[in-house]
């Protein structure tokens, strides 16, 4: 499955959940790797931190459609996915984390797996001191 974010801005230094994957109860996501693009305009701007993490709450956000690599398939995707929060989720482990320049693309691919279990969530939080558009497609698999 694919899961293709819209652009968003995210204007503050605190932390914030770019999106959420929500895997379904009976069934464990695997997270295979990430694509975001940041539009900074300052060069010498200090790099965002990026974090994968458990998310024990929802939060408060909107919900994404994902769309499927295999467009052939009738399988349902049972995954919820989440963007846009209003209210942040509550953050609990972090399963990863690196720096980005404002002015850098990211194409990750984890060295190890990222798995959520069923009925869990996981969230892509940046940490930001200025306002930068976003850009970014998370693909995984149930």
């Amino acid at each position: 499955m694919l899961f293709t974010g819209t652009n968003q801005h995210v204007p503050n230094a605190s932390p914030r959940t770019l999106c959420q994957i929500h895997a379904p109860q009976d069934e464990q996501v695997k997270i295979l790797g990430a694509d975001i693009t940041l539009q900074g305009s300052q060069p010498a701007s200090t790099p965002i931190l990026l974090q994968w993490v458990t998310q024990a709450t929802a939060g408060n956000a909107t919900s994404l459609t994902p769309q499927k690599n295999d467009r052939g398939s009738t399988e349902a995707v049972k995954s919820k996915l989440f963007k846009e929060f209003t209210a942040e989720p509550t953050t609990g482990v972090v399963l990863w984390q690196g720096y980005l320049h404002q002015q850098g693309s990211w194409p990750w691919v984890p060295r190890f797996k990222v798995l959520v279990n069923g009925g869990e969530r996981v969230g892509l939080v940046w940490n930001s001191g200025t306002f930068v558009p976003v850009s970014f497609t998370i693909y995984f698999e149930e």
